[in-house]
């Protein structure tokens, strides 16, 4: 019986030429041309060999790789890539994510049939000796009905992070309970370091939950490592997470509801930070709620021992979320005191910061009494001596808010007043001032009689007259000085994005996408849209640039204007951009644009949607390319289209040592789901131009000055 080759290659030419010397030297062939292609064809096929290109449509032979190592059945069939990328840098990345070889196209056919058939008899070879329950171990998912350790049987997968997987199972010694198992995942993509730090992790939540037994806290049952793997046996929390809470609502929580969640949540805080544990990541996901309305705290994977003036080894917290000394490395109990009130801020105004300032809450919901906005805002001061400094101290201001217009104050209960008190005015270098300004706490004050009150009134507003007078009135020998004032004005047809620190890439994606890396930005300003045939028209008109190839006498189609330009290299849209005083966008500023501030994986979410980007297919009610703007859904939080869709954009980065490569961002109407991720990342040509690739502009933010007299 003849071996079995799966050959998956988009070129029909080459495939073709491949497969022809292939079955001369006796092989069956399954051909296939793209990576979909070739998972239908292994489910019903039995294969001894994969030979696949890379670059190929809706999904590449990297992810191609990936789904099959997944699966226990293909794990150990032998996976060769044959592909034109043939540089050293590309050899060693198909290499390090574990397959059996790598070959470029240029090969001679004998080389690739000697390389098939070494290749299928040495894991024939290994096959015999492999036990069924040792391939199982490699798989990324466990399936239902999977036994762990003889006793937890899997129910279904309840979530998964960046480095574990949880599950629903069943205890069989204890048949009346569930629980939630925690299994610590490794990835092909984790180097040493990577591992040692995630099992590092582990092992501290690990140690965290094993001390307490508050209900505020999911109880620990077991641990174990088992294999290659390390097991956390859980009690399982029925219900939802704040998050989750938030996202399904219809309309804003009673403020006693937003108070009660703060109020428990301070007390849960108050036992961690008692035993000097930072919990690092205050956030609605890690809040679990039940139909019994108990609160509890989860994931302590990156809770650590808090030790005065250490630097955080690892960046763990989300950006939306955390407070500004965590964006610089360091945490003390305080950073998870405006963790708290950024959550709370979340679920009182069902809005999340877009930008270095949070807006006062009862801008977005005037529901919220003033007291209950200033215990908020006072938890988000950017410098932590001036937030809460105790859990417990937050809870009493939580408790105080109950009593009607009561303003907490920061050392004792203030005097009921009839109005909130007056805001102070934020100072400029404060990067997280709230916009409009913060309130602040009215001393007590003094019982003054009546008549005496009206008497100091008179002379006050005498006084103030007076005294406005003589400053605006100058006399002729007097000089006035004009102060010049900062103020930023954001460009028509552009939004501002902030500036800051947030995580570019996906540790679980594409090579493209990996590794993730921290990243600082200046804030900028970007086209709302991605730039029209009738913009670029005018600029053809203006300039006398060369238009588009496919337009007929230098004239876009007709009724076409509204369409993202296309047929565009990356100098044409330099070109573009300096004719408008702008620049294209890096890929950084471009991910940070799309992401938002909580790091989604897609501008509505981290849940892919045909319908909501023009991506390929009808689903989205579009088979080509789309007026810009025209699907609201494919909007980033910062109020930029089309970022998932719609067009490719151009970006101004070199791939390092790959000139003429340069950096393309953003899925396109005939690319597949993988490419609409905010972190995927192409690399194509500068002087390519295609009918799916067009571009949008960014601009510095610049501040321009008006006078004020000194």
């Amino acid at each position: 019986m003849s071996n079995c080759i799966l050959l998956v290659e988009d070129n029909d030419e080459f495939r073709g030429a491949i497969q022809s010397y292939l079955e001369l030297e006796g092989f069956t062939i399954y051909p296939a041309t793209q990576g979909k292609e070739a998972l239908h064809i292994l489910e019903g096929h039995a294969v001894d060999c994969i030979l696949a290109d890379i670059m190929m449509p809706v999904m590449d032979g990297y992810e191609l790789y990936r789904r099959v190592q997944e699966n226990p059945q293909w794990a150990w069939i032998p996976f060769v890539f044959l592909t034109a990328k043939g540089t050293a840098e590309d050899i060693r990345q198909g290499k390090e994510l574990g397959a059996d070889d790598y070959l470029v196209k240029t090969a001679e056919p004998e080389d690739i049939i000697a390389t098939i058939r070494g290749k299928i008899k040495r894991s024939q070879a290994q096959k015999q000796h492999i036990p069924p329950e040792t391939i199982a171990e490699y798989r990324t998912h466990l399936a239902p009905g999977d036994l762990i350790r003889q006793r937890y049987q899997i129910i279904q997968i309840l979530g998964e992070g960046a480095t574990s997987h949880v599950y629903l199972a069943q205890d069989t010694t204890l048949p009346e309970r569930t629980v939630a198992l925690k299994r610590l995942r490794f990835t092909p993509q984790m180097n040493d370091t990577e591992q040692k730090q995630n099992r590092h992790l582990f092992e501290q939540e690990v140690r965290l939950l094993s001390q307490f037994r508050e209900p505020c806290f999911p109880q620990l049952y077991d641990f174990f490592e088992e294999g290659e793997f390390y097991y956390l046996v859980m009690e399982y929390i029925a219900g939802e997470t704040l998050l989750q809470k938030i996202d399904r609502a219809t309309d804003f929580f009673p403020e006693e509801q937003v108070i009660e969640w703060g109020i428990k949540c301070c007390q849960a805080l108050s036992i961690l930070h008692t035993q000097n544990i930072i919990f690092r990541d205050m956030k609605p996901g890690n809040i679990m709620i039940t139909p019994q309305n108990r609160l509890v705290l989860i994931d302590f994977g990156v809770a650590r021992l808090f030790k005065y003036v250490q630097r955080d080894t690892i960046f763990a917290c989300t950006v939306a979320y955390a407070a500004p000394e965590q964006l610089r490395g360091y945490s003390d109990a305080r950073s998870d005191i405006f963790g708290l009130g950024a959550t709370l801020y979340h679920a009182a105004t069902r809005t999340t910061r877009t930008e270095e300032t949070f807006p006062r809450p009862r801008t977005l919901n005037p529901n919220i009494s003033p007291a209950l906005e200033y215990v908020i805002t006072k938890a988000l001061e950017f410098d932590p001596d001036d937030r809460y400094q105790s859990a417990t101290e937050f809870q009493h201001a939580l408790e105080q808010v109950r009593a009607p217009h009561v303003v907490p104050e920061e050392s004792s209960p203030p005097e009921v007043t009839a109005a909130p008190p007056p805001p102070i005015e934020p100072t400029p270098q404060h990067p997280f001032q709230t916009s409009p300004p913060l309130i602040k706490t009215p001393s007590k004050p003094h019982k003054i009689p009546t008549s005496h009150r009206i008497l100091l009134s008179l002379l006050g507003v005498v006084v103030l007259v007076g005294f406005s007078w003589m400053i605006f009135q100058p006399s002729e020998h007097e000089d006035v000085t004009l102060q010049q004032v900062p103020v930023e004005s954001t460009p028509a047809g552009m939004v501002r994005v902030p500036g800051g620190v947030f995580w570019m890439g996906n540790p679980e994606g594409f090579p493209a996408e990996r590794p993730q890396i921290r990243v600082e930005l200046n804030p900028f300003y970007l086209d709302q849209y991605e730039v029209t045939n009738a913009e670029y028209q005018r600029f053809v008109d203006s300039t006398g640039y060369d238009p588009p190839p496919h337009w007929i006498g230098g004239r876009f189609p007709p009724g076409s204007g509204h369409l993202p330009v296309t047929f565009v290299s990356q100098p044409d849209a330099q070109a573009y951009a300096a004719w408008v005083d702008k620049r294209l966008p890096t890929s950084a500023e471009w991910e940070r644009a799309a992401r938002g501030l909580d790091g989604r994986l897609f501008p509505w979410g981290n849940t892919f949607d045909a319908k909501k980007s023009n991506l390929q297919g009808a689903e989205d009610g579009y088979t080509a390319l789309a007026p810009v703007g025209s699907l609201p859904t494919d909007k980033s939080p910062h109020g930029v289209f089309d970022l998932a869709g719609n067009v490719s954009e151009w970006c101004q980065d070199n791939v390092p040592n790959k000139d003429p490569l340069v950096i393309v961002r953003g899925g396109h109407w005939q690319a597949p789901a993988d490419i609409a991720r905010c972190t995927y990342k192409q690399t194509v040509p500068k002087t390519e131009r295609r009918a799916t690739l067009g571009f949008r502009c960014a601009m510095d933010v610049q501040k321009t000055y008006s006078a004020s007299r000194d």
